[in-house]
């Protein structure tokens, strides 16, 4: 017996509305792609490559890492830099770093200074040691 103002009808579209957000959110993607789920791996590069910026920080987060897939830097700063480029301060942080470390991409101070600036103009303190080239 049904219960409630809603019909069975109206709950099975508003389960399936939900179940098709959650197919689409990125963060929600990358907690089961980083435990190996390969269709919310696949999602997940479906919209990075749609352009998608935080779905794009969380292919360079899980490349970098080696959370989900394997480690691979040329991939996280390939995922970085496209969310960078939109505006994403974390991926901006990130490349950053990377530039200064040289991780995965050659050390270089005048790059470093640019990312880190596109992420401090947003509010994001990024490299520790303040870069002024």
């Amino acid at each position: 017996m049904f219960h409630g103002n809603r019909s069975p009808g109206i709950l099975l579209l508003l389960m399936l509305v939900g179940a098709a957000q959650a197919q689409s959110d990125p963060s929600r993607l990358r907690l089961t792609a980083s435990k190996g789920d390969k269709a919310a791996l696949a999602q997940l590069v479906t919209l990075a490559e749609k352009g998608n910026p935080d779905a794009q920080l969380f292919l360079g987060v899980m490349y970098h890492q080696g959370n989900g897939v394997t480690k691979d830097i040329l991939q996280a700063v390939n995922w970085y830099r496209k969310a960078g480029d939109q505006g994403e301060a974390a991926a901006q942080f990130n490349l950053a770093m990377m530039y200064i470390n040289g991780d995965g991409v050659p050390k270089d101070a005048v790059q470093a200074a640019a990312w880190d600036r596109r992420a401090a103009e947003q509010g994001t303190s990024a490299v520790p040691t303040r870069l002024d080239v």
